[in-house]
This record gives C-alpha cells, structure tokens and sequence, in this order.
C-alpha cells in the first residue's frame, strides 16, 4: 500500500517548518528593509515639521492600509467560502509580495526625494546668505574706499588751509583762527578704522567688530594679519571673519568676564584664523555635521553661518574645528595658501 501524506502528524510537523520559515523570511526582509532605509536616510538628527513629517510617514501609512485591507479581504473569503484565497487564486500571494517591493521602493523614493529637495533648500539659503554678506562687505569696501578719494582730495587743498591760518595768525585773529581750525576738523572725514591688518577687508571687518564688542562691554584683542602672498580672495577671508567674530560675540556676551581675541598667521602654505571666546554654557557638537547645534530660536537659518565658513575653507583645501575649554570656545579655520 502507498503512503499518503493525510497523516495529521505529519501535516502539522510541516505547518510547523512552513510556518517557521515563513516567520524567518518575513523578518529577514523587514531587517534588509530596515537596514537600507537606514543607510539611505543621512538626516536621522533633524527636527522636522509635522507637514515633512506626513510625507514620510505616507507610504509606510499606506502599506499597513493596504497589509490591513488585503487580511480583511482574505478573511471574508474564509468566512464565505470555507477556503483559503491562496488554495483557489495562487497569485494572491504573489500580489501581496508584489505590492510590498513596491510599497518599500515608494518609500525609499520619497526618502531620498525628501533629503534632495531640503538639502536645494539648505544650499539656496547658504547662497542667499553668502550673497548677502558679501554685499555687506562690499558696501563698506566702498564707503571706505570714497572716504579715502575724500582724503586724497582734501590733501590738494591743505596748502591753502594752512596758508589762511597763517595770515590769520599773523595778523593775531587767534580766535578767528581757532574757529577756522574748528570748522575745517570738523569737515575733515575721519574713518573709524583702528585695525591695521594689510587689506581693507579685514580693517573695516574687525574695526567694526571691535566697535560693536566693546558697546557690550566685550573686551577684545586683535593680533591679525593677511596673508601677504599667496592667491586668495580678500571677501572669502572676510565672510570667515564676519561670521567668526559675530558667533564669539554672541557667546561672549553671555558669560561673566567677556572677551574676544581673534589672530591670523601664515605658516608655510597654511594660513590660520583663530578666535577664542568666554563660554558660559556646554559647546554642543552635532554628530552628523560635526558643527555646534544652535541654541537660537531661528534653528532654520542659523547654523549655515558656520556651513558656509566650512564650505569656504574647503575651497582653499582647509577646514574649520571648534573646540571647548573649559569655561573659552576656540575658532580655527585652515587654508592652503601656497604662494
């Protein structure tokens, strides 16, 4: 007599393995699942709005709606008909594994259309931020540069300031002569420039912020000095500067005994900026970026300030470190300045 395979044990021992294997499949590909959406998503960090939020949540939404409504229809089918859907329509689990690869791809795709589409944000924000500065500093650049045409003009007309002096003077109108004195002081154009760092640039940069350092009672110190060789743009060593020195003030106000010191040095082909600043809170470093996280309100647009130092520096082959000691934050940007 042939065996037949209607023995319940033997069924049940094959339900069994049948169902282990099933179970060590579907978790299997729920890790491959996990494993790649984790290496495709590089922005795990960020805190979103609950709008980018729902576009990611979306497909993972949509595959448990469709999981649920696939078992619910399958259960009817039971309860109707007695059977299972899969013994009279084979394909059935073949649309069901079908609608999972496609589920899991849809998700994956939003992923990384989500990540492009904020890193064009993040990279027009920087832009329009650099912009921004540089036409800062290219509007001092300018004052600066007609105050100086002022001077140079007023030079041609010194002899005969002095000559009029002189012939009040002997004629003994002092007081006449003191006003005459007065009045062309006072519309002598005197620049508010107290750095001397060898480019215009970084003058009117550090000028103005030691101006605004000590308005809030920031002591600061300034030992810097440009490059005198090599190939270098004098806007890109000014927007490190700006931002640099704007971030220590920031900080610096905050602690007990405030103060700033910024320097600059060539050594060789690597030309260093280095500000230090009082720090009365814990220098936070984001683990993505490598960068401090903001503590200002404006999460959005603050921070790109150092994005962009970076950025920068990376152009002349350098890189920017920040670092905490004890209660003093130190600024370092690296650049390859051969020449």
């Amino acid at each position: 007599m042939r065996e037949t395979t209607d023995d319940p044990g033997k069924q049940y021992v094959w339900f069994i393995v049948a169902l282990v294997l099933l179970v060590a499949v579907e978790n299997a590909l729920l890790f491959l699942e996990i494993f790649i959406s984790e290496k495709v998503y590089a922005r795990k960090n960020e805190r979103m709005e609950w709008r980018e939020l729902t576009l990611l949540a979306s497909p993972y939404v949509a595959v448990i709606a469709g999981y649920w409504i696939s078992s619910f229809l399958s259960d009817v089918y039971v309860n109707t008909s007695g059977e299972y859907v899969w013994n009279n329509y084979p394909v059935y689990d073949g649309i069901r594994a079908l609608f999972g690869v496609i589920a899991f791809l849809a998700a994956i795709t939003v992923m990384y259309s989500y990540q492009r589409m904020k890193q064009s944000q993040e990279d027009a924000l920087q832009n329009a931020l650099v912009s921004k500065q540089v036409e800062e500093l290219s509007g001092h650049v300018h004052t600066i540069e007609a105050l100086y045409s002022d001077i140079r003009g007023i030079r041609h007309d010194i002899n005969n300031h002095i000559m009029v002096l002189g012939n009040l003077l002997d004629k003994g109108e002092t007081e006449e002569a003191a006003k005459y004195l007065n009045d062309w002081q006072n519309g002598f154009p005197m620049p508010e420039i107290n750095a001397k760092t060898g480019n215009p640039v970084t003058d009117i940069v550090i000028s103005e912020k030691m101006r605004e350092a000590e308005e809030a009672g920031i002591s600061f110190t300034q030992n810097f000095h440009y490059p005198s060789s090599g190939k270098v743009e004098s806007i890109d060593i000014g927007v490190i500067l700006n931002n640099a020195l704007s971030n220590a003030i920031r900080a610096a106000s905050e602690s007990k005994d405030p103060y700033v010191e910024v320097k600059a040095w060539k050594n060789n082909n690597a030309y260093l900026i280095q500000v230090k600043n009082s720090f009365a809170g814990k220098l936070v470093l984001d683990p993505q970026t490598e960068l401090p996280e903001t503590s200002k309100d404006d999460k959005e647009s603050h921070g790109y300030g150092l994005m962009n130092m970076k950025r920068i520096t990376e152009k002349y082959y350098g890189t920017i470190q920040l670092e905490q000691r004890e209660d003093m934050v130190i600024f370092t940007a690296l650049m390859m300045i051969p020449g």
